[in-house]
């Protein structure tokens, strides 16, 4: 049954994460077609803020299912008791931090928006703020539960809460709006669901016989659940100020509409990042095993070839955007707004292939013990982030927030974290360049090709036609990347596993 609730598990895990992202592809121009522009920043400027109060569980998450998993196995009943009790006692007071905090930010919030929110978006925005407050600040003390229901395996469970949620709720969330109902009623939804969800993994929690109990405990105890919670916190809190602060800017010098513009980029920015993080998340045990053996040179070669693997990949999706990523934003929410979304999209996107070809990298750090310095280094970047956004947006409007990240990414991600691997991780990063610019020359083959093509060729506009160019443009790639980028290893690794699969589907 154990094997069976880590595999359904973790196949219910991915297919949360297509749907998630198919949803939203489908939700987004329904929400900017009835709602507006405006009320989709609103809605991306408020869900950065509600990101920002979720910080405060300070990732004592994380820390609960470490220690009530290494009670369990040593089955100290007493010990997972009294953890509970003191997790609940946390998560209580982190929920009163987290409102009284939010009740602040809600008087707050028309001194900071005045100059670019009307008073009709100001108190949409404090309302629909308020609402989803009390969201998170109920969601504290459920991670409890939920963090219970994970130490005793039970993922099937959860994923299919989880499932329910990200089907259900954007559905629902469409109906409304077509049917006349604003953002008000959308975090009302989202509040219902949170509730619901809430109430039933309680009773599971109480059906798997769950005890909490509320003693006194030793300060040492707390001391080190704060200390080991404190780097995982620092990761939160960098990805918070990488991926969201922009769009807090933008609320305070440009206005919702703008965010709104924003965070449509920003939205595929993030499906691009997730294409290259799923390859590295998979190798922990692998990287783990060559780190006890301290094999540098087995640990570099993994690090090239995943790189190079992720590299054409990600090429395939970084150069069709490139080609056809003005064309697909009109077709998806319209001509409108397609050059800026699309100008902001290349600026970032560009520098971040760099570390998304390198992300197996952040695997090998956490298997060394290395990762407290990219913490360091990652803080700083994202501080810096902040401020050439602050700088660069009063001059350049949202391009500027997106040259702002670009610039702090070509910095940490590129400069400094490159030298780190080199010197202190022994790893052959001069190899790795010189192995990914023998695919960069394919790579950018096709698209420069392509450009001159249509410089002489013009296709009419149309869906048909995008898609089959698409289409045309994927085959000719993938023919490119596998007779001239490939080398012979791969090659046959391509070979065998087409074989594999003709073997099993005539079994």
């Amino acid at each position: 049954m154990k094997i069976d609730q880590i595999k359904i598990g973790a196949g219910l895990s991915i297919i949360n994460v297509v749907l998630g992202a198919l949803i939203q592809f489908f939700y987004t121009p329904v929400f900017l077609k009835y709602l507006g522009i405006s009320d989709y920043g609103i809605n991306s400027f408020i869900q950065s803020l509600m990101r920002y109060m979720s910080m405060l569980n300070l990732g004592f998450g994380t820390t609960m299912l470490r220690y009530i998993v290494r009670t369990q196995v040593k089955n100290e009943d007493e010990k997972t008791n009294i953890f509970n009790g003191i997790f609940l006692v946390i998560f209580l007071f982190l929920a009163l931090v987290c409102f009284i905090l939010g009740l602040i930010i809600y008087f707050k919030l028309p001194l900071f928006l005045k100059e670019t929110f009307s008073n009709r978006e100001i108190i949409k925005t404090q309302k629909v703020f308020l609402l989803l407050l009390v969201n998170v600040t109920i969601s504290f003390p459920m991670i409890l539960f939920s963090t219970f229901i994970t130490s005793k395996e039970k993922y099937i469970f959860l994923k299919f809460l989880s499932f329910i949620n990200i089907v259900l709720n954007p559905l629902i969330s469409i109906i409304l709006i077509k049917n006349g109902f604003g953002i008000f009623a959308i975090a009302n939804l989202t509040l219902i669901f949170t509730i619901l969800i809430a109430a039933v993994n309680i009773f599971y929690s109480i059906k798997l016989g769950i005890k909490i109990k509320i003693n006194n405990y030793d300060r040492n105890i707390l001391k080190e659940l704060v200390v080991f919670s404190f780097y995982i916190f620092l990761g939160t809190v960098i990805d918070r100020l990488y991926w969201d602060t922009d769009r807090i800017i933008i609320g305070k010098y440009l206005g919702a509409s703008v965010i709104g513009i924003y965070s449509i980029s920003n939205m595929i920015i993030q499906l691009y990042m997730s294409v290259s993080t799923a390859v590295s998340e998979v190798l922990l045990t692998k990287i783990n095993q060559m780190v006890a053996k301290e094999s540098n040179k087995e640990i570099s070669n993994l690090f090239i070839k995943i790189g190079r693997l992720q590299y054409m990949l990600i090429g395939l999706i970084c150069t069709g955007f490139i080609i056809f990523g003005k064309d697909f934003i009109h077709f998806w929410i319209g001509e409108k707004y397609s050059n800026e979304i699309y100008n902001m999209t290349i600026i970032i996107m560009l520098p971040l292939t760099v570390p998304l070809i390198q992300n197996v990298g952040i695997t090998i750090l956490q298997a060394k013990n290395k990762h407290k310095f990219r913490a360091q280094v990652y803080f700083i970047i994202a501080i810096m982030n902040v401020i050439f956004s602050i700088v660069l947006v009063k001059k350049y409007g949202p391009i500027g927030c997106a040259i702002g990240t670009s610039i702090s990414l070509f910095i940490g991600n590129i400069i400094i974290i490159n030298i780190y691997y080199h010197k202190k991780i022994k790893l052959d990063i001069v190899r790795f360049w010189k192995e990914i610019i023998k695919i960069t020359y394919v790579i950018v083959f096709l698209p420069v090709l392509w450009s001159i093509i249509n410089i002489f060729v013009k296709f009419k506009v149309s869906i048909g036609i995008f898609i089959l160019q698409i289409i045309c443009y994927t085959l000719i790639y993938l023919f490119l990347i596998f007779y001239f980028a490939m080398n012979k290893m791969e090659r046959e690794e391509v070979f065998f596993y087409l074989k594999k699969k003709k073997g099993e589907n005539n079994g």
